[in-house]
C-alpha cells in the first residue's frame, strides 16, 4: 500500500514561483522592442560585416590562385628533380594557404568585432599579457 503524497507544499511552491515570475514577464511583454534597437545603425553595421566577409573571401580566393601557380609543372628534364620541385612547390603552396587563410580570417574577425565594439583596449590588454 502506498502512502498518500502531500501535494499542497508543491502547489504552494509553484504558486510562489509563478507569482515571482509574473512581474518580469509582464515587464518584458510591455517593453517597446523597436525603441531598444537602433535599426539604421544595425543595418549599416551588418552591411559592413557583409562587405568585410566578401573582401576576406575574395582575398582568400586570390591567395589560392597564387598558390596554384606555384604548383604548376616545371620545365625540368630530369624526372627526379622535377618530382622534387613539384613536392617543394606543393609544400610551400599548402603552407601559404594555411598561414594566409588564418591571417585573413583573424584580420576579418578583428574587423567584424571592431564594427560592434572598440577593440583598442582589448588589443592593448592582449599585448600586455603577451609580455
Amino acid at each position: 500500500m502506498q502512502q498518500p503524497v502531500d501535494t499542497s507544499s508543491i502547489q504552494e511552491g509553484l504558486a510562489e514561483v509563478s507569482d515571482s515570475l509574473a512581474a518580469p514577464i509582464t515587464a518584458l511583454a510591455n517593453l517597446d522592442w523597436r525603441a531598444l534597437v537602433n535599426w539604421p545603425a544595425l543595418a549599416a553595421d551588418l552591411l559592413q560585416v557583409a562587405f568585410i566577409l566578401f573582401l576576406s573571401l575574395v582575398g582568400y580566393r586570390l591567395l589560392r590562385v597564387f598558390t596554384k601557380r606555384l604548383q604548376r609543372e616545371s620545365e625540368e628534364e630530369d624526372l627526379v628533380r622535377k618530382r622534387q620541385r613539384e613536392q617543394r612547390a606543393q609544400t610551400v603552396a599548402s603552407l601559404l594557404n594555411n598561414i594566409g587563410g588564418i591571417t585573413i580570417g583573424l584580420i576579418a574577425l578583428l574587423m567584424i568585432v571592431g564594427t560592434f565594439m572598440p577593440i583598442g583596449p582589448l588589443l592593448a590588454g592582449v599585448g600586455v599579457l603577451g609580455l
